[in-house]
């Protein structure tokens, strides 16, 4: 019992104790500062871009010190701050900057004690760096202007034939890798591809690798003479050059436009390729050349292997050459046959032989050599070798080919692309000719008696001039009723002048004309007509004989009247 009070006094102050530490628990101490305590500030405000209030979910973050104190984003107004609480804590003296998407707003805070404040944010806007760039198309030069890099407009940038076309949208992203201003293209020569496609026409751009976001649109012009046989223009695709090999792009070909296009998101080698055309079927054309049967094998329309097709007597052949193109209408054979009668030649020539080639207008490409066999012994007297020819018939009429004689062979050879009549000529070669003689000229024609009896004599009797300026002799010709009666030679100095006579009798009675040269006269030989008194004489002997008995009968009367 003497224990008690000490007893109770422990547990008193255990209890305490307990008491105590359970105040402690709940009521902590609060913590001593060296300095000023932390302030708590907020803010609220909308955030501009460029002067506009900017749209919801735009985030806004203040850093004290580069570590993050608050975040928040902006609703449909483009504040922040209000349907979410933003709270900035911080010390004294610390400067609070906000930065709105990651980019640094142009206000900055101290912090220090103030109630809840309005604070608009607005994000700095650097100019817009601009660049020209001047784009060379086959030639033809254009200005673009990047803005920040992108296209400020779009463009289609095109040579001055638009075979090349390149069409950028606004806003199109221009990556030129730093090392170039200029955008170029230029017709080159394609690398070879080993996929077996043909590259139609290929051009390279610079500089090499180049980008666009987003890609670009490459027209590239063709045309139909470029496309392989057997290809056509819906076949062709764009492709590039990756370097070792040609990737194809995913292509649309407009045939009536004849344009191939693609998109391309950089530069490099670009070209119009066609693919590998199957291979034609093959196809047997039968000949006839002059009778000669034979047969040619085209692949689609191509003769593979040379071929010379020619008539049996080798005097007509055509030489075809491989890889020529023979374009025949389908169905069709080639015949040759010889025309009996063949238009007329030109003027100036002689047509030898004509032909005609079927079907009309058949066309080869490389041409076909023609050639033809003559024999000189069968050529006309004013034609030489040498004048030989082969020519066509077109609209009615010949036109001479450039052709090759062969004076050995005896053979004219000559190029033609196409069927048709063709023929071998000869130019006329003119002949040299004599010069003609001194003329005589005959006149004064006389015929004595006019009228004579069967077997009686006729005088016929011409005088003949030389009307040159050289002596010479020439024939002087009687004809009785066309003729050839008698004739005499007769030699004459210039402009001297001859009587030749001639003796004609007849016994037939009848009228008969006598000619020399262009002058004519006649007589006529009757029964019972008186015989000539005096044969064998001239008119003008006559008339001489008649004067001299007229002088010599006025003598004797003068005579006789003096003797009186």
């Amino acid at each position: 019992m003497a224990n008690c009070p000490g007893r109770k006094a422990r547990q008193l102050g255990l209890l305490l104790t307990l008491v105590l530490s359970s105040i402690s628990f709940i009521f902590p101490p609060v913590p001593a500062y060296a300095d000023t305590p932390p302030l708590s500030l907020q803010f609220y405000g909308t955030v501009y871009d460029n002067g506009t209030a900017v749209g919801e979910g735009f985030s806004v973050v203040a850093r004290v010190n580069g570590v993050q104190k608050s975040s928040a984003a902006t609703d449909t107004k483009g504040m922040y701050g209000v349907s979410q609480m933003f709270l900035v804590n911080c010390e004294a003296g610390q400067v609070i900057r906000f930065y709105v998407n990651g980019k640094a707003a142009s206000e900055n805070i101290t912090c220090g004690a103030a109630p809840a404040r309005l604070l608009n944010l607005y994000l700095t806007v650097a100019a817009p760096v601009t660049q020209t760039i001047v784009a060379t198309i086959l030639g033809k030069s254009e200005s673009i202007t990047l803005s920040d890099g992108k296209l400020a407009a779009g463009r289609e940038l095109s040579s001055a034939d638009g075979r090349v076309r390149l069409k950028l949208e606004t806003g199109t992203a221009i990556n030129l890798q730093g090392a170039a201003t200029l955008l170029a293209a230029g017709e080159t020569n394609p690398p070879v591809s080993a996929d077996n496609s043909t590259a139609l026409r290929a051009y390279a751009f610079s500089p090499a690798g180049a980008t666009f976001s987003p890609p670009a649109t490459l027209k590239l012009k063709y045309e139909t003479a470029w496309l392989p046989a057997g290809v056509s223009g819906s076949a062709l695709y764009m492709a590039y050059w990756t370097g070792s090999a040609w990737s194809r792009l995913s292509s649309t070909c407009n045939t009536t436009d004849t344009l191939v296009s693609a998109p391309v998101s950089h530069f490099t080698i670009f070209a119009i390729r066609a693919p590998q055309a199957a291979a034609p079927a093959a196809r047997v054309v039968s000949t006839n050349i002059l009778g000669k049967s034979d047969n040619i094998t085209l692949s689609g329309s191509v003769l593979s292997a040379a071929r010379t097709l020619s008539s049996a007597d080798g005097r007509l052949s055509i030489a075809l050459a491989a890889n020529t193109t023979v374009n025949l209408p389908a169905g069709r054979n080639i015949t040759v046959v010889q025309l009996a009668s063949p238009p007329a030649a030109p003027a100036g020539a002689k047509l030898l032989e004509a032909y005609s080639f079927d079907p009309d207008g058949a066309g080869f490409s490389p041409g076909a050599t023609l050639t033809i066999k003559y024999d000189p012994a069968g050529l006309p007297a004013d034609v030489q070798e040498s004048g030989l020819y082969i020519a066509s018939l077109s609209n009615s009429a010949w036109t001479g080919l450039t052709s090759t004689p062969n004076a050995q062979a005896k053979t004219v050879s000559a190029r033609l692309d196409r069927f048709s009549i063709y023929a071998l000529l000869g130019k006329v070669t003119a002949t040299a000719t004599t010069p003609a003689k001194p003329a005589f000229v005959a006149s004064d024609l006389a015929v004595s008696p006019r009228v004579a009896a069967p077997g009686d004599q006729v005088t016929v009797s011409v005088r003949m001039v030389n009307s040159s300026t050289t002596g010479d002799n020439q024939t002087v010709i009687l004809k009785l009723n066309d003729k050839n009666e008698a004739q005499k030679d007769v030699t004459l100095e210039p402009g001297k002048s001859q009587v030749v006579t001639f003796g004609v009798s007849k016994s037939e009675p009848g009228i008969y004309t006598v000619a020399v040269g262009s002058i004519t006269a006649g007589f006529e030989v009757r029964e019972g007509a008186a015989p000539a008194l005096v044969t064998g004489l001239s008119w003008p002997l006559l008339v001489v004989i008649g004067l001299g008995g007229l002088l010599l009968l006025v003598l004797v009367i003068s005579i006789l009247f003096k003797q009186r």
